[in-house]
């Protein structure tokens, strides 16, 4: 899995630069020798991208008519999103579906399917509006995604068990274990598969079903969800063409992204800055991951300190998580020689020098005695705090505070594929819990 996601991350990094109109090329080495990876080779620029077909699902069950009542953010936020697709012309196809019970073809002119996005259109698309099975639509998703598609969801993902005879607590959890089945099917036969959730808001008018069925009749703001499903690659290549501020409508408000684990990150450690002193490593192969002779500062205000930077090149993980969760040090563990560790405190900046090589600055301080040995810094993946804050726990009363701004259930969707990457992980003998790893070795 490893080396299949390395080779497939590297010809990702170089189709996001390709759109970027980059060059591509190397433009030599950094100061002080070569640069730590764990990829193979780069493919030369000229290596055609592949380009994925894309297909949209938009929901058409009762719970999402209003959403599509008159012109809203959901209508701009969807229109400007596969408008913008098209006109970048990331795609092979694009191909649109209403889906609820089962899949409904409409076509691929974005422009018309927008305008007939109306109640009555939805009514007359078809299918089961009624309870909505979210695992099962799921399901249908993926069954028809693989790794030269991308598959975008739209929907409100408002579990509906159905009834009052129903158990709603354990509806929602057989609806994560269905969930978790689906998705860890899908991803062991689709191991570089990367899901990715946005949140927005919209105005909604119309009929909100609460967790028995029972209608309530609002005008008011409501969140819906759109999400991306595909190859790695073709989804840092949409992030990194489409990004997060390009949506129209309310904007995305919160977003969550799960990825194969990403060892083909470019790094190095630097000659500077520093504090303290120390020398790298002339080894073959180690000259940009291995330090000797480390020393504290023995003068001046940095009396008793030492640190050290690494540069990082963090050009595809920054268009998949974005910018705000690389700058924040909380999303980074420190082990040293295999043990979790507080022997450094980790700094992490955008590199604004002249070494475009690199786009972060990782910096390793610390006061207290100078570890030796492996020391791995590793960026979490840690499910963002949304999640639960925007999970409706009971699903009753729509009108109850704070419950008009969250959707029932959306922790067990959410949770259920959380569960199948851990668990289709382990089984491959490795760890789920880290987008990237950076490992140096310190020698006194």
């Amino acid at each position: 899995m490893e080396k299949l996601f390395m080779r497939n991350f590297s010809v990702a990094l170089v189709a996001l630069l390709l759109l970027a109109a980059c060059d591509n090329k190397r433009k030599g080495k950094p100061k002080g020798g070569e640069t730590a990876t764990t990829t193979v080779v780069f493919p030369p620029p000229d290596v055609p991208v592949e380009k994925p077909v894309v297909n949209v699902y938009i929901e058409n069950s009762g719970s999402m008519d209003g959403y599509v009542k008159g012109k809203t953010d959901f209508e701009h936020a969807v229109y400007s999103y596969l408008s913008d697709i098209k006109i970048s012309g990331i795609a092979n196809s694009i191909n649109l579906f209403y889906i609820n019970s089962k899949i409904i073809p409409h076509g691929s002119d974005i422009e018309d399917f927008i305008d007939k996005l109306e109640p009555t259109t939805f009514q007359k698309r078809g299918g089961n509006r009624g309870t909505t099975d979210i695992a099962n639509v799921l399901k249908t998703v993926l069954k028809a995604t693989n790794d030269k598609t991308v598959s975008i969801f739209v929907s409100d993902f408002v579990f509906s068990p159905g009834g009052k005879n129903k158990n709603a607590d354990e509806y929602l959890i057989n609806q994560q274990i269905g969930i978790k089945t689906d998705v860890a099917e899908h991803i062991k036969q689709f191991p570089q598969t990367a899901f990715t959730i946005y949140r927005l808001t919209s105005h909604f008018n119309g009929t909100y079903y609460n967790c028995y069925d029972a209608k309530t009749q609002i005008n008011a703001r409501r969140p819906f969800f759109i999400w991306l499903i595909g190859n790695v690659d073709y989804i840092a290549t949409l992030q990194s063409k489409i990004p997060n501020n390009n949506f129209k409508g309310s904007g995305i408000t919160d977003s969550y992204t799960f990825l194969p684990e990403a060892h083909s990150i470019e790094y190095g450690i630097q000659p500077s800055p520093k504090i303290g002193s120390f020398k790298q490593s002339k080894e073959k192969g180690k000259t940009r991951t291995h330090i000797i002779e480390v020393e504290k500062a023995d003068k001046g205000t940095h009396k008793g300190k030492f640190m050290f930077t690494i540069g990082v090149d963090f050009t595809a993980l920054q268009a998949l998580l974005g910018k705000e969760y690389l700058l924040d040090t909380t999303n980074y563990a420190l082990m040293a020689k295999g043990q979790p560790s507080d022997a450094f405190t980790v700094a992490i900046s955008e590199n604004t020098g002249t070494n475009a090589k690199y786009t972060h600055k990782i910096q390793l301080s610390t006061s207290k005695p100078i570890p030796t040995g492996d020391v791995e810094i590793t960026l979490v993946n840690k499910e963002p705090s949304w999640i639960k804050d925007k999970n409706d726990d009971s699903g009753l009363n729509i009108n109850a505070a704070g419950a008009m701004d969250k959707t029932y259930g959306i922790k067990y969707l959410v949770g259920g594929i959380e569960d199948a990457y851990n668990i289709v992980v382990k089984e491959t003998k490795d760890n789920y819990q880290s987008y990237a790893k950076i490992k140096v070795n310190i020698s006194k």
